[in-house]
């Protein structure tokens, strides 16, 4: 690695963050990190209740055996309604759409919860996966797969740089237990093959990011990122909020989009014969 910048991720604004903070001038000023370097920090959007709250809610999931696996649950949008209330409110909604735009829409939600049992580390990599509701072939999209039983397609790059991923961190997030690793800037450079992943990170400066809990996390899609093995295992619960900007071509729909289920309950109830 080139250089090393620990928590270097972090906005120069107030300690205390609220959806009245996403107003201009500061909402400008987290758009322009942003769109230079695909990652930035905002601390404390989220108090004490509100994440106990939400900790207690996702650990009787965790024991009732709703989550697939220790380490965590890709379907939260679906089978969580306190994530789901989260990722449709502000101030998580106002921030993705001081991002990517008004039309930003939460399209999936997914726990990574990393313990000393489910220590997991990744490689460098992109995230250029959308969840979908169906198989549908449309120019564009690629390498179909399935994921816990959720039908998953690469995205092209119209779609993908009309996204951001919103990481609420339940849990203080240091050097020592985990963290995101990235490199800033990274996604500039569109969908990276195998040879520029593996030595852009070499050429580049890393930056590992740090959080405190009630931290957001706001990452691009695109960004060069890779998830470090704790070195000293402890409770690291991140809730990976991801909002799209961009509307599917016809015949495709998110797998999950709670605002437009809403939208289709409220026309329902206002009109019993449609």
């Amino acid at each position: 690695m080139k250089e090393f910048y620990p928590s270097d991720c972090e906005m120069d604004h107030p300690d205390r963050t609220t959806e009245d903070n996403f107003r201009v001038p500061f909402a400008q000023a987290l758009r322009n990190t942003w769109i230079e370097e695909g990652i930035l920090r905002i601390p404390a959007v989220y108090d004490g209740p509100a994440l106990a709250a939400l900790r207690s809610a996702l650990d009787q999931a965790a024991t009732s055996g709703a989550f697939a696996t220790r380490a965590g649950n890709r379907g939260l949008l679906e089978h969580s309604a306190p994530v789901r209330a989260l990722a449709v409110s502000d101030p998580a909604l106002a921030l993705a759409r001081v991002l990517i735009g008004d039309e930003a829409r939460p399209v999936k939600a997914t726990l990574f919860d990393k313990v000393a049992e489910a220590n997991w580390t990744l490689p460098w990599h992109q995230d250029l996966t959308v969840a979908l509701r169906e198989v549908a072939e449309t120019p564009g999209f690629s390498r179909w797969s399935s994921k816990s039983g959720v039908v998953h397609a690469e995205a092209p790059l119209g779609i993908l740089r009309r996204m951001v991923a919103l990481r609420l961190h339940l849990d203080d997030c240091d050097a020592r237990n985990g963290p995101l690793l990235v490199v800033p800037g990274s996604h500039r450079r569109g969908k990276l093959g195998v040879a520029a992943r593996e030595a852009l990170p070499g050429q580049s400066s890393v930056r590992l990011c740090e959080a405190r809990t009630g931290d957001i996390l706001a990452m691009h899609p695109l960004l060069l990122h890779r998830s470090a093995p704790a070195e000293t295992p402890s409770r690291r619960r991140v809730i990976h909020l991801e909002y799209a900007a961009a509307s599917l071509p016809q015949g495709l729909s998110w797998r999950y989009d709670p605002l437009a289920e809403a939208v289709g309950r409220a026309s329902s109830g206002a009109n019993p014969s449609a």
